[in-house]
């Protein structure tokens, strides 16, 4: 959000000169750009707003559609709640960024290598966006392809993590404070490699093929997180491909097979649902009709007593 305040007594500064300042209308210090008489407060803090009440949203829709969406999915569930719990923990500053970030010269604190894994920031939009696409790529993937085999997929993910660090610490030289959107790229590339050809229906407006989506989510981070993270994001689509031509990707057909069955269920849910609606509405025609034939021998017996 974006706000011109006047402000007569910055008119000796240089233009476009950066000075911390309060904002009046809240309790945080913003950047004031200041140019001649009118300054342009950005309120980052307005932005972090917005990715709250998105992250409110997609935890109630999600929450909504849990027994859908992550049932036989457990190892899903468990990351999101510890995602949920870390998120948390960053925005009431009980828990630092930089101590959950990795880093190669702590020895001593292993925690640094699964932490990047868990977190991405405060409950702000990066959590929201995390939350929501893996709870349905990773969701689907684990639900399809590892049905009754929690500790495979976790260890497919654990397999991912490891080639997504490798990446980033010897390609990239670099040390980044979150890797969680990496590791939703690659469950995504992973589900959709699935069944790459098939056609899906991307936030239930764009038709696109299923090997395309996680290039849409990678081009999507990027203006949101910057290139250094884009990067990031690019080895966890790399991760998913090195894996795919290393052992591929496993139980093709029981995923479509599961993919059919959730398809079966679904029809036979709505031809039950439409059943019991017809019968209620042909019970109500039945009841109409009978009240319809009752009226006129009323009305005939009050003129028959009438003509008496």
């Amino acid at each position: 959000a974006t706000t011109r305040l006047h402000c007569p007594s910055f008119v000796s500064l240089a233009r476009l000169d950066t000075i911390p300042a309060v904002c009046p209308c809240a309790h945080f210090s913003i950047p004031i750009l200041c140019h001649d008489r009118v300054a342009t407060a950005v309120c980052v803090a307005m932005f972090e707003l917005v990715g709250q009440l998105l992250a409110l949203s997609f935890a109630s829709r999600l929450r909504a559609a849990t027994p859908n969406m992550l049932s036989g999915a457990p190892v899903t569930r468990a990351y999101v709640l510890v995602l949920s719990a870390l998120s948390l923990l960053m925005l009431l500053r009980l828990a630092d960024p930089p101590m959950l970030a990795f880093s190669t010269s702590a020895l001593r604190e292993p925690w640094r290598v699964v932490t990047p894994f868990m977190h991405a920031g405060d409950a702000g939009l990066g959590y929201a966006l995390q939350l929501w696409f893996f709870s349905i790529y990773s969701g689907g993937l684990e639900r399809g392809c590892f049905s009754g085999a929690p500790r495979h997929y976790a260890a497919l993910l654990c397999v991912g993590a490891a080639l997504i660090l490798l990446q980033t610490h010897l390609a990239l030289r670099a040390e980044p404070s979150s890797l969680a959107h990496a590791l939703c790229l690659y469950a995504t590339t992973l589900w959709a490699r699935v069944d790459a050809h098939s056609s899906v229906l991307l936030f239930g407006a764009l038709k696109l093929k299923a090997a395309v989506v996680p290039w849409c989510f990678l081009a999507g981070f990027l203006p949101l997180t910057g290139v250094m993270a884009g990067l990031t994001n690019l080895c966890g689509i790399a991760a998913a491909l090195m894996v795919e031509a290393a052992a591929g990707v496993p139980m093709r057909a029981a995923f479509k097979q599961a993919a059919e069955r959730e398809r079966g269920s679904r029809a036979k849910a709505n031809a039950k649902a439409g059943a019991k609606v017809g019968a209620k509405n042909a019970s109500q025609s039945a009841r109409d009709a009978a009240a319809a034939n009752t009226m006129p021998a009323t009305d005939g017996g009050g003129g028959g007593g009438g003509g008496g």
